[in-house]
């Protein structure tokens, strides 16, 4: 499963199956396929279809193992996801975490969750105590980048986006992504102009043009980005660069025709759960330049980010004491 490929997913669903038949009361392996069945996702004949497999693993691993936290994180992802329950997503959550806050599945989408929320110290602390416990999990030290980023710690942010490239051979962008966070624009694209071709670099290297007033040569590169009219091209990094460079009509265009495709091909449901991760583009700080926008509050409402919303969550995160 982690090399997130087609060939990997197929091979992985096959083992978790096969070992389902041996012991149809293995919770673990019913989580597991709840997992790969999310990142495959949309890829299915009915979206509705994939979404109730996804309900129906996490269901049957609950219901053979109540207290199995890598379940019930996925539980948690699923109401605030698929039924936009924020708040009972929370306490699911910190229920979760009081059985066990070092487990990985639970630390990664803690993070995402807590982050997306107006939680980043919560996720920060969550996140540095499970990498502390498990260093390896490079999923969760990706996540926990971008809690130090939205929580405005750029230099602990930028030292562990080194160690990930350094242990992982990965994340390459997150280390020039920090940099720009710090002001530090001409290092930044240094570094992006390093990255192998495609639209990561493209967006991140028009992002360190326009703070280095290279507006044109910018505007360039945004150019190349995929149409808003085809939202199933478009990547959070392409709205963030919209919005890092003021380009707000185009940021504000992506946003919607992301809302129209989504109700159009996969209905409310499916709605909700890019609406999910539309929450976590909107959530980063390149969209900060957006804020001053008129259009902002209204979009983030939609989205489930606006201060108000983030105020509200009801969620009191505790690790143990001696960590």
């Amino acid at each position: 499963m982690e090399e997130f490929s087609m060939p990997g997913n197929a091979q992985a669903e096959s083992l978790l199956l096969e070992a389902i038949e041996i012991d149809p009361e293995n919770a673990r392996a019913w989580a597991e396929l709840a997992r790969l069945r999310w990142r495959v996702l949309g890829t299915g004949a009915s979206a509705r279809d994939d979404v109730q497999a996804i309900r129906d693993a996490i269901n049957r691993s609950i219901s053979i193992d109540p207290d199995d936290p890598s379940a019930l994180a996925y539980l948690a992802a699923s109401v605030g996801d698929f039924d936009g329950d924020i708040q009972q997503a929370a306490q699911i959550y910190q229920r979760a975490i009081a059985l066990n806050p070092a487990d990985e599945h639970l630390v990664r989408a803690g993070i995402i969750f807590l982050t997306n929320h107006g939680a980043a110290e919560d996720a920060i602390a969550l996140g540095e105590y499970g990498l502390l416990r498990n260093p390896v999990c490079h999923l969760c030290a990706d996540n926990l980048v971008y809690a130090y980023f939205r929580g405005q710690r750029y230099t602990e942010a930028e030292a562990l986006a080194r160690s990930i490239v350094a242990l992982h051979d990965r994340g390459y962008w997150l280390v020039g992504q920090a940099m720009l966070l710090q002001g530090r624009a001409q290092e930044a694209l240094d570094w992006f102009e390093d990255m192998p071709h495609g639209a990561a670099r493209n967006a991140n290297m028009a992002m360190a043009m326009f703070d280095l007033a290279r507006h044109a040569e910018s505007e360039r590169l945004l150019e190349s980005f995929p149409d808003a009219e085809s939202p199933e091209m478009l990547q959070g990094i392409h709205v963030w660069a919209y919005a890092w460079t003021r380009r707000y009509d185009a940021a504000f265009s992506a946003f919607e025709s992301m809302f129209e495709y989504r109700q159009k091909y996969g209905g409310e449901t499916i709605l909700r759960r890019k609406a999910w991760q539309m929450s976590r583009i909107a959530a980063s700080p390149w969209m900060v330049r957006l804020h001053d926008d008129p259009r902002w509050p209204s979009l983030a409402t939609k989205l489930g980010v606006s201060d108000e919303q983030r105020a509200a969550l009801d969620f009191e995160l505790t690790l143990p004491a001696a960590w």
